[in-house]
């Protein structure tokens, strides 16, 4: 398998590795992952060369309905073009 920093997307495009919900609360009750709520955030992996504004180990937020998703090695990723991210959170 190639890992993801590996894939180098095209044009304005970017891949990114979606951060996981937690799976329990602070006082420890598990929650089972069908009742987690998704977070809709990820940290970038790989950016095209004509994205901009990101760059690689950013922490973004995007779209709810956007880009692909594709799972390697048992991580959950994303194939996004860089107009469906919302904000930068570093």
């Amino acid at each position: 398998m190639i890992p993801a920093s590996k894939i180098k997307p095209l044009y304005d495009n970017l891949v990114v590795e979606i951060i996981q919900p937690v799976g329990a609360t602070e006082s420890g009750f598990i929650i089972p992952k069908e009742s987690q709520i998704p977070t809709y955030k990820g940290i970038v992996k790989s950016v095209g060369h004509k994205v901009v504004d990101l760059k690689e180990g950013d922490v973004v937020l995007y779209k709810k309905f956007s880009g692909i998703d594709f799972e390697m090695k048992g991580i959950e990723y994303k194939f996004l073009q860089e107009s469906e991210i919302i904000l930068i959170l570093n």
